[in-house]
């Protein structure tokens, strides 16, 4: 299903782009209700509007903002330039108007002056009049080394915007609490894309260039290591359209392995909200550890295209992946072989000093636990073998690759621990002392096991389990994998797991029976909540707002008002605040949109989300604890909340219904603090 309606979009997008302009509506600007903080304190802004998903604050009201912090400056008009002085308090007063939608919204053509240079912002906009509003990012880029330079980044998990005066701009999140290190070592590289894309690297160390043909054209793809620190400057960026700028991709990661110096490091991404960023010519970015950047241009322009031969357009990409001084030097490994005939391997550099075998950086080792709670299977496999960790008649673990599996409640306890508890409540452990061979078995009390992620040839998504009480030995397969292989503990010589002694977890639907309490939130008044589906906690219901889906309007408007599962993301858009209004009655409201949830008080009908107004029963629920831990969401007509044909799938709608049997109607709350 979604990947169905990405191509829906993505056909939508390229049908609109391909239409004229004029059949475009005016830009629509909506007064802002994003949250501002600077120093861990909310700020008021005074003018700000949102177009497109994207804040135009007005130039004043950053200044009367930032005024009293190390990012302050002073700006007045001097009758031909819009004068920005770095460094100096606001002299300025702000008029706080009660903003209104409009469409009223031009582009600003007004030149801005700022020690000595005169300068446009590519997106400033005139809105509602003569002012002129920029985007905090852009703005934040533009004074970028200056007396007055402050970083801005969007804190998904809290849902605002964050200013950090006196920091350099990167977009991003300082790591560990800290500002970007220095950058030491390597060369400086120049990425030049036929003239039309020149990107300046201050520090790089492992480097590939490959070139190529496919259905679409020629392309040339780059890849190259850099230290935390380095800097990117865009020395010259044309447009084959009319906006003097492009836009590049940053995705954080958890884990990177390097097998063949840059090319293709396998990655698991911390996760998908992954940040698109402006840039101009002139413009420098700040690389943060832990990322990976990606940059593009094409042509279609035929004094280009016909340099290698009868092709439509060339395509040039750039990935550049960040890590610490120590590691960017490392890296190396063999060097790797052309996959097509029509793939050309054009360079390939390592630093001195590089690594003979693939080097692993793990970011945050305990960013790398399973994400939730939940049910899962257990499997090891090498290679096109996967056998099950199950349970036999003995309560012994061992491995089988029959279909009839073992399911296990995989819960936290702390950092890196975990227990694994059967659904008629016993736990996965060993009997007295952890010791070398000691059979894994069922157990009656919890058993703490040290959960780590593992990286064994790029083959991602494998952990090892370690005794808590001894970490040198960990849960293995005893012998030559196959049916009825025994699990034992096994000790190590590393903290690198083999094969045997790693597995992956596969989520799993609860169990019909299950003998004891799940270890969840429950409802909070004024607390904040994933309402995971019980059957399988990996989803959660959602409700998108329409102005964020790039659909036609009718077919926006009814997938945003419509509540939905989908798999768990992040996003601001799956978290709702709980409010008690009387004895276990509540209200539900998404987060991000601020809507309420809505009941049409009939059976079969979609739960919706609107704009509550005043209070009334159509927008009260009611909370039922189950015997397992789990939660029925009840309407004030008595129907229940349920997931429409027990169809726990990406944009399954939420209805209204009776009580039904199965884990369709049962929800668990995980609290987001």
């Amino acid at each position: 299903m979604k990947k169905r309606l990405t191509s829906i979009i993505l056909t939508l997008c390229v049908m609109l782009t391909l239409l004229p302009t004029t059949v475009f509506a005016a830009d629509t600007a909506t007064p802002s209700d994003t949250k501002f903080v600077i120093n861990g304190k909310s700020v008021s802004v005074t003018a700000a509007y949102v177009i497109n998903n994207t804040n135009y604050l007005q130039l004043r009201a950053i200044a009367a903002m930032l005024d009293g912090t190390s990012a302050q400056f002073d700006v007045s008009w001097d009758g031909q330039y819009a004068v920005i002085e770095p460094g100096k308090p606001y002299s300025g007063t702000v008029t706080e108007n009660k903003l209104k939608k409009t469409t009223d919204v031009r582009k600003s053509d007004t030149k801005f002056k700022m020690n000595g240079n005169v300068f446009t912002f590519s997106d400033a906009r005139l809105i509602d009049g003569g002012t002129n509003y920029i985007q905090l990012r852009e703005f934040a880029q533009k004074l970028s080394g200056t007396a007055s330079q402050f970083n801005v980044y969007w804190d998904s998990a809290a849902g605002q915007a964050v200013i950090q005066p006196g920091a350099a701009y990167t977009g991003n999140p300082p790591q560990n609490g800290s500002t970007t290190s220095q950058a030491k070592g390597g060369i400086k590289r120049t990425i030049n894309m036929d003239d039309l894309f020149i990107l300046e690297l201050s520090n790089t160390y492992a480097y590939t260039r490959t070139f190529g043909y496919d259905v679409e054209g020629a392309g040339y793809i780059h890849y190259i290591v850099v230290p935390e620190g380095s800097t990117i400057k865009c020395t010259k960026y044309v447009s084959e359209g009319d906006a003097p700028y492009t836009f590049y991709n940053v995705a954080p990661y958890d884990v990177i392995y390097f097998e063949t110096g840059s090319m293709w490091p396998e990655k698991t991404y911390s996760s998908d909200d992954f940040e698109n960023v402006r840039l101009s010519e002139g413009d420098t970015v700040t690389l943060l550890n832990g990322h990976e950047y990606f940059f593009q241009t094409a042509s279609t322009d035929k004094a280009i295209t016909s340099k290698y031969g009868k092709v439509s357009a060339v395509f040039y990409s750039l990935y550049v992946y960040v890590v610490p001084n120590d590691i960017a030097s490392k890296v190396g490994g063999s060097t790797p072989k052309m996959a097509s005939e029509r793939q050309t391997l054009q360079e390939f550099y390592l630093p001195p000093g590089a690594s003979t075998v693939p080097v692993t950086y793990v970011v945050n080792p305990d960013a790398l636990m399973l994400p939730f709670d939940g049910w899962y299977r257990l499997f090891n496999d090498k290679g096109l073998d996967s056998y099950a960790l199950v349970i036999a008649s003995n309560g012994n673990a061992q491995l089988n690759s029959d279909l009839d599996t073992t399911v296990f409640y995989f819960q936290k306890t702390g950092k890196n621990q975990a227990t694994l508890q059967m659904a008629d409540g016993r736990y996965l452990g060993v009997d007295g002392t952890a010791t070398d061979g000691a059979k894994v078995k069922l157990v009656k009390n919890p058993y703490l096991w040290n959960v780590y992620y593992e990286n064994n040839s790029g083959y991602n998504g494998r952990y090892s389990l370690r005794p808590s009480t001894n970490t040198a030995l960990a849960l293995t397969a005893s012998g030559t994998v196959k049916n009825g292989t025994p699990v034992v503990l096994s000790t190590q010589k590393s903290m690198d797991a083999p094969m045997n002694a790693e597995f992956q977890f596969y989520p799993a639907e609860v169990p019909e029976s299950v003998a004891f309490t799940y270890a969840e939130s429950g409802p909070e008044d004024g607390s904040i909540f994933y309402i995971k589906s019980s059957k399988d906690p990996h989803y959660t219901l959602q409700g998108i707002p329409p102005e964020s889906i790039y659909l036609p309007d009718l077919l926006r408007k009814q997938i945003g008002a419509n509540l939905h599962v989908y798999e768990i993301n992040g996003d601001t858009h799956q978290r709702f605040r709980i409010s008690r209004v009387k004895e276990n009655q509540y209200t539900i409201q998404n987060v991000e949109s601020g809507k309420w949830w809505t009941s049409a008080g009939t059976k079969g009908s979609v739960l919706t989300q609107t704009d509550a107004g005043t209070t009334g029963n159509e927008h009260l629920f009611t909370f039922i604890k189950q015997q397992d831990g789990t939660y029925r969401i009840m309407d004030s007509n008595g129907l229940y909340v349920g997931i429409s044909n027990a169809d726990v799938d990406d944009f399954t709608n939420v209805v209204l219904w009776t009580e039904a049997s199965d884990g369709s109607q049962t929800y668990l709350f995980e609290k987001i603090n």
